[in-house]
């Protein structure tokens, strides 16, 4: 009787600190996600605009971006990022980086999701980025 007096608080408080620890590193992923994937959108739709200086700001940007992402997510989100980021560096055509992009950012939300079911499909994301000038 002593023993599951002391057995039950110990092992609550082990699965709360697993739950805790969890959520932290879910939030973390979310805040690391959102601060990324503006480098990201910039770098595929903003680069004509930009004077060298300025293309050298947002690669730095975008390689952080990218290193973030690989500390922080998932194998199949690093997996469609890779492809992406492929894709980008070997300047194909933007309807083929957007289709590539639209996976990534699915799987990053099923990623950061409670349930794994449910959610958006790549095909429902159907704008990314406007700029006004």
């Amino acid at each position: 009787m002593d023993f599951l007096m002391i057995l039950v608080p110990l092992l609550t408080a082990i699965i709360g600190y697993a739950v805790g620890r969890g959520n932290t590193f879910r939030a973390e992923k979310q805040k690391v996600y959102s601060e990324s994937i503006q480098p990201i959108l910039a770098t595929i739709f903003k680069p004509q605009y930009l004077n060298a200086k300025e293309r050298e700001l947002l690669n730095e940007e975008f390689n952080k971006a990218n290193l973030k992402l690989l500390l922080y997510s998932n194998d199949k989100v690093v997996k469609a990022l890779q492809q992406t980021t492929r894709l980008i560096k070997h300047a194909k055509a933007k309807e083929e980086i957007i289709s590539k992009l639209k996976i990534t950012l699915a799987e990053m939300r099923k990623d950061i999701q409670l349930m794994p079911f449910g959610g958006l499909k790549d095909s429902d994301f159907t704008h990314f980025y406007f700029d006004v000038r």
